[in-house]
């Protein structure tokens, strides 16, 4: 486990545009969040984005519980998107991947994304 967060610390800090890249993570992140709120009949009022890497999505809904999924779904959608960009890389088809996230960075900007920092990384990323 040890060796993992080694090679995670690694690949999230030391390589070269990682700052940028860890960007698509969090809007990944941010638009799952905003994805189940849709789901579960919730509104996404907008999604920030920050030059830390952080992120925040604003919605409502109805229901308490639907709280839970959604608070989960960030996790869930930025891990599975990152194996999917893996299985990618593994089939070298990185540019599909990359296109892929530049896609949703235009989806972002187009829906959700509503703060100066974040849209202009949208922009400049897709």
């Amino acid at each position: 486990m040890g060796i993992f967060m080694l090679i995670t610390i690694f690949l999230t800090r030391f390589i070269p545009f990682s700052a940028y890249f860890r960007n698509v993570d969090t809007l990944v992140h941010e638009l799952s969040h905003a994805l189940v709120t849709l789901v579960l009949s919730g509104k996404v009022r907008s999604i920030h984005l920050f030059s830390n890497g952080g992120g925040v999505t604003f919605s409502s809904y109805a229901d308490t519980w639907v709280a839970i999924p959604i608070a989960l779904a960030g996790y869930m959608g930025s891990a599975l998107f990152a194996l999917f960009l893996f299985r990618l890389y593994a089939s070298r088809k990185e540019r599909t991947g990359l296109n892929i996230a530049a896609g949703l960075a235009v989806i972002g900007l187009a829906l959700f994304v509503r703060n100066g920092y974040g849209m202009a990384w949208c922009a400049v990323f897709a």
